[in-house]
């Protein structure tokens, strides 16, 4: 059989173009360990209902009953392939669906518009289409992807969904019947045709409007939350202030009485015992010296936290060199990264590989923050989950506003956030 003869299996072109449509989706997505496994096997079936279809299945609703079973299957390729949650899998079949049908059906308008199938051989016309093809979804790669929220962890709100759903009904059923005009021999200029493109082109143009819409509600309230947490962490300074101060001094005032108590017992009172009462004192006892009251308080604080989490926090920080930050921000900067750090590392096994390195020097004209943990990078949240908590924008808000730079390194043992500030002129 010929490569042109092979083309014309009916459901075959449209088999490949969908197949072809879920890996342009998904290709920048994390993908699971099975994804390619599962892209291999849902190959066979799709071209099975794309077969029934071409090539037995005749009116309107047949055809669209089995495109509704396509939307089901890309739904399920979209949710195996990428770490996406159901909802966001649906609203991305959509998408596949309709890309899928505009590339075929606009190179079927451009045959019918300039009567290429006339104009070219068999071959010629097959290597256009590739051509086209090609450029065509390498333009919706770049251009219509990037727009939409496929973002692990992400949940399509219910009322976009359901309206992405009838859309892509919508476009499903005039692409049916724009088919049955074009093998009916239906000229270009009929305005059946017209009123058809007409619709069809609404569809994604509303589909477009309304995932700006959606995107820009989401991102208001993502807005208003990385403002109250931001917010909330700057005022919370004061109050841990207080309480690291009030620490302090009931932890000096009890090694005074332990003192006094000790020359008061027995010579003979055994050691073990003493050793750990002051152990449990120094366990309260982790106030820091950075030469920076704001560093040494949030510290103080954090690990505090971490001796609950049987976590070792080590530091190394010449708190001066952030003395041109506003306390507030010194604060809550610091908060938010120890905080994540807390999260990362507290479940750790075992216990003793429960550490959190934390340095600040001074550099050239910059101060420079290196945030050191043992997570292994299979362990660590993905970027994209990363970059969408509230507590990392906290911290870029705050980096932002001092023209500072984060970057982070994942090494085979661990993870290391580094921070670098330029100091104030």
């Amino acid at each position: 059989m010929s490569f042109p003869a092979l083309l014309s299996t009916p459901g075959l072109v449209s088999t490949l173009l969908l197949w072809v449509s879920i890996l342009v989706y998904t290709h920048s997505l994390p993908h699971p360990p099975h994804a390619q496994r599962t892209m291999l096997l849902v190959l066979p079936v799709l071209f099975l209902v794309g077969h029934v279809k071409m090539g037995h299945a005749s009116g309107i609703v047949l055809p669209v009953l089995l495109d509704l079973l396509r939307y089901a299957l890309c739904a399920w390729a979209v949710w195996r392939t990428a770490k996406l949650t159901v909802s966001t899998a649906v609203y991305c079949a959509v998408w596949v669906v309709i890309t899928t049908y505009s590339a075929y059906e606009i190179w079927l308008l451009l045959c019918w518009v300039l009567d290429l199938n006339a104009a070219m051989t068999p071959v010629q016309l097959i290597a256009a289409q590739i051509l086209f093809t090609v450029a065509f979804y390498l333009l919706i790669r770049f251009t219509v992807v990037p727009m939409l929220p496929l973002v692990e962890g992400f949940r399509i709100q219910p009322l976009q969904l359901g309206s992405a759903l009838a859309l892509g009904l919508i476009f499903t059923v005039q692409f049916q019947a724009l088919m049955r005009m074009y093998r009916g021999g239906q000229p270009f200029s009929s305005r059946y045709v017209f009123v058809t493109l007409l619709i069809q082109l609404y569809c994604p143009a509303i589909l477009m409007g309304q995932n700006a819409a959606f995107g820009l509600s989401a991102l208001g309230r993502e807005l208003k939350t990385v403002n109250a947490l931001y917010e909330r962490q700057r005022s919370q300074y004061q109050t841990a202030k207080r309480n690291v101060q009030l620490i302090n001094k009931r932890c000096h005032d009890l090694k005074m009485q332990l003192a006094a108590v000790r020359k008061s017992l027995p010579a003979d009172f055994p050691d073990q015992d003493w050793s750990d009462a002051l152990l449990a004192v120094n366990l309260l006892d982790h106030c820091s010296n950075t030469g920076n009251e704001v560093l040494d308080t949030v510290l103080t604080e954090k690990a505090l936290d971490c001796e609950t989490h049987s976590i070792s926090i080590n530091t190394v920080a010449d708190g001066k060199a952030l003395a041109f930050m506003e306390a507030a921000d010194l604060y809550a900067l610091f908060a938010s990264m120890l905080d994540d750090a807390i999260g990362l590392v507290a479940n750790l096994e075992p216990p003793d590989s429960r550490q959190i390195d934390v340095t600040v020097v001074q550099r050239q004209g910059f101060a420079v923050i290196h945030l050191i943990t043992p997570v292994p990078p299979e362990q660590a949240p993905a970027e994209s989950v990363r970059n969408a908590s509230p507590e990392y924008k906290v911290i870029e808000k705050i980096i932002r506003k001092y023209g500072g730079v984060l970057t982070q390194e994942s090494p085979e043992e661990g993870c290391c956030f580094k921070i670098v500030l330029p100091l104030a002129q």
